[in-house]
């Protein structure tokens, strides 16, 4: 997993794959494509808030964030864009982190979107 690639270069520990984080992700990312709209609440979604999504899958988190994107289709390419942002990479660093997940989703017109929730549980 690259994300954890950059954890281990920053001396920080590994986060564990999350299949409650990853389906809140993949959710997030469907309704991007469909919206065709890169952003983190879409109003009018089903679920238009990272709480929302959380619920919905059962994650009660003490911690969470979350990082999108629109148009990546090479996992390298997409890191190093996130590394080169201050709140992409400070979610990617952040030690309040535990668990991750990623979810992806390709719009009718082709554009891909991509999502990576970052949570702790209670």
């Amino acid at each position: 997993m690259l994300t954890n690639r950059e954890r281990t270069r920053a001396n920080l520990t590994p986060l564990r794959r999350s299949a409650e984080l990853s389906r809140a992700a993949e959710l997030q990312a469907e309704q991007m494509a469909d919206a065709g709209k890169l952003a983190h609440e879409i109003p009018g979604a089903r679920y238009p808030t990272l709480s929302s999504r959380l619920k919905l899958v059962g994650y009660a988190a003490r911690s969470s964030g979350e990082n999108v994107a629109e148009g990546y289709t090479s996992g390298a390419g997409l890191m190093a864009s996130w590394m080169t942002s201050p709140p992409h990479r400070a979610n990617i660093l952040s030690a309040k982190y535990t668990e991750t997940g990623v979810g992806m989703a390709r719009a009718e017109n082709g554009r891909v979107y991509t999502v990576q929730v970052f949570g702790r549980p209670r």
